[in-house]
């Protein structure tokens, strides 16, 4: 069986180290620091008779940033081929790791959302609406924490079945009416 290539990608300090080593078991070195990632990490293992080959993108707030960690992400997320993409969001800082899922998202391809720290948001007293992320987005989306490994199976098997699908999952995401009727016009 052909292995599911997953391409990992977040903004930096969102835990994208941490949710592979909790995925996988591995040690991936993590560190609340830029540069932790420079260079893409790769670490396969077996999960439900599938090969699972992850690929730790250093973290990125654009996919048109400027520095080396981004360059390298952007090069990857462009030019290569991978089944899906997991975007890494920090579940506590929701607003500010939206910019790069848009970007994500315009890329057309494959993805799942991984809401990371969710234990974290709920100790801070945030309520997260997966259901209402996932339904403004149109991509599946799973509260998870790398800390507790709550919602990695769950995480892991909805990636399984987005590689498996033949057709892409188009993305729901709504702009205003104004923006929208825009869009039309140009479309």
């Amino acid at each position: 069986m052909k292995p599911i290539k997953i391409v990992i990608a977040g903004q930096p300090n969102v835990g994208k180290s941490s949710l592979i080593n909790a995925m996988t078991s591995s040690r991936l070195k993590v560190g609340n620091f830029s540069g932790v990632t420079v260079e893409k990490s790769e670490v396969s293992f077996e999960h439900h008779c599938h090969i699972l080959e992850m690929i730790d993108l250093p973290g990125t707030y654009s996919i048109n940033g400027f520095s080396k960690e981004e360059k390298v992400a952007r090069d990857f997320l462009q030019n290569e081929d991978y089944d899906v993409i997991l975007n890494v969001i920090d579940s506590t800082h929701l607003t500010r790791n939206l910019l790069l899922s848009l970007e994500l998202l315009n890329m057309n391809k494959k993805m799942v959302i991984a809401l990371n720290m969710i234990d974290e948001a709920n100790a801070e007293g945030m309520s997260i609406d997966v259901s209402q992320i996932q339904a403004i987005t149109g991509i599946p989306t799973i509260a998870v924490s790398a800390n507790t490994k709550e919602g990695i199976e769950e995480l892991l098997n909805v990636v399984h079945d987005i590689a498996d699908d033949e057709i892409r999952l188009k993305s729901k995401v709504s702009y205003s009416d104004i923006v929208e009727e825009q869009i039309y016009t140009v479309s």
